[in-house]
């Protein structure tokens, strides 16, 4: 693969035959496969598009506010089916879906399901990921969603005999998808690498409008990491450019990265009477860590969660000393708390550890202030703790951090030799490159146009056309408004 503007690409020395693979109905997942496979047809490739979102269920959707209602929108098969042919790109009509396995696989536990494997094939770790998505929550009970994992095990392996019979019978040399904590996507990657095929996957860039596309999985930190670098290297900041990049890293030591504005509490307070009884204090700012593909593996020797690494740092630290807040992931403004609290039960016999709740006003700016020290897993608050050049430790392994960093502690020896030297902290000008990368992450779309089911339009064509019973939706009495167009 070939790296360019939007990521990776394959190399043009010669036309490939390329399968793109939609893994959901809803309007995002086919607004980005479909723009996927038209570039690649526009480059010259022969593309076959399959779509396996017929076959699979809405239970296994990542976000249940994705999923296009049927009475509302009609379903776009027709629309698809016509760009499809406008361009030149061929569907894939007719294939094998036998899903027999007797018996089901019975989990007990997390751990069992995360392991398990089909001939040979990690697609335990895939649908737990996938699963995480769905329940918003990366450590759940098995036997309370005994049902649901079956679902996902009865449709990775419909999906698998898909894919193979797929390959068998066009033999591409490319498989394109988008986001691979989906099960569709997930096992499609999988199935692609298992016969040694060329895999790309596509997502949005730093805005709506933008495309990246990724050759390994859209969550290796490795990854992107390259692209940052490249970008760097490739297209240098001018000098202006780089007195803007230091006003956005002191305004994001202010007031946080504009993504995070959108999490902050609507009224800010104080800490809100928080005990911070002991000298010392850590403030360590929680991600939502269901947002993880089953694809990518941590290094041996790393910490396996955000969870496994708040328990290193309460083991080191003395608790006479030392108080450590966990600030749970606040949630979007106007939306309800999705943090998954009740993941810390095992911590909470620390006697040090102060637990901050997801819709708590306490402000995070002023936590991050009055901490000695601030931790993130992968978080941006730790790039924004950067940048108030406070003394900052990251346990995960986030795309904006290069790992040379004093700051990147991933493993328990790590996190030891930090908290052994306090004073180090690092200079906030090293989060140029990533902010230089971000101002223009992705190139913008070819033939997507319009964001939601209302406008998505790819082509020019829109894919969901609106119900006639669907364009008008009851709201109840409001003063003297009873019915709207939507």
């Amino acid at each position: 693969m070939d790296s360019t503007a939007y990521g990776a690409w394959p190399d043009q020395t010669g036309a490939s035959t390329a399968l793109v693979v939609n893994p959901l109905s809803n309007w995002w997942s086919y607004g980005l496969t479909l723009e996927l496979a038209s570039r690649l047809k526009k480059d010259g490739h022969r593309v076959h598009y399959l779509d396996l979102g017929p076959i699979v269920p809405n239970s296994l959707q990542v976000n249940s506010e994705d999923v296009t209602s049927t009475w509302r929108f009609k379903k776009p098969d027709t629309r698809i089916n016509e760009f499809l042919a406008k361009q030149g790109i061929e569907p894939v009509q007719s294939f094998r879906s036998d899903t027999s396995i007797n018996p089901l696989p019975n989990f007990e536990t997390l751990s069992q399901l995360r392991s398990w494997a089909f001939e040979g094939k990690a697609f335990g770790a895939i649908i737990s990921a996938a699963m995480s998505g769905t329940l918003k929550q990366r450590d759940f009970d098995v036997r309370t969603h005994a049902a649901l994992i079956q679902e996902h095990v009865l449709a990775s392996i419909q999906i698998s005999n898909v894919i193979r019979w797929s390959v068998s019978e066009l033999s591409p040399n490319l498989v394109g998808t988008t986001n691979d904590r989906l099960v569709g996507a997930g096992i499609s990657l999988l199935e692609s690498r298992v016969a040694n095929i060329e895999t790309l996957i596509a997502y949005w860039g730093s805005d709506e409008g933008r495309l990246v596309t990724y050759a390994n999985s859209l969550y290796s930190p490795e990854e992107w990491r390259a692209f940052i670098a490249k970008k760097w290297e490739s297209v240098p900041p001018t000098h202006n450019q780089l007195t803007n990049l230091d006003s956005e890293i002191e305004l994001a030591g202010q007031v946080g990265f504009t993504s995070s504005q959108n999490f902050k509490p609507s009224s800010v307070s104080e800490l809100n009477g928080t005990p911070k009884s002991r000298p010392k204090s850590l403030a360590f700012f929680a991600t939502t860590p269901w947002e993880y593909s089953g694809l990518t593996q941590y290094p041996e020797g790393y910490f396996v969660d955000q969870i496994a690494a708040v328990r290193s740092i309460l083991e080191i630290l003395d608790p006479e000393v030392w108080t450590v807040f966990v600030r749970h992931h606040p949630p979007r403004r106007g939306e309800k708390p999705k943090a998954e609290v009740d993941s810390w039960e095992s911590l909470r016999s620390f006697p040090n550890l102060v637990e901050i709740a997801p819709d708590s006003q306490v402000d995070s700016y002023k936590l991050m202030d009055e901490s000695d020290i601030n931790a993130v897993w992968v978080s941006t608050l730790g790039a924004e703790s950067i940048a108030r050049g406070k003394r900052t430790l990251v346990l995960g392994r986030p795309y904006w951090l290069d790992p040379s960093w004093s700051c990147a502690t991933p493993t328990p020896d790590a996190l030891g030799r930090f908290l052994e030297d306090m004073s180090r902290t690092i200079d906030p000008s090293l989060l140029r490159p990533y902010l230089h990368y971000v101002a223009s992450n992705g190139t913008l779309f070819q033939f997507m146009s319009g964001v939601g089911p209302e406008r998505l339009r790819v082509g020019g064509i829109r894919l969901y056309p609106r119900k006639f019973f669907g364009m008008i939706v009851s709201l109840g009495i409001r003063g003297k408004r009873f019915w709207q167009v939507v």
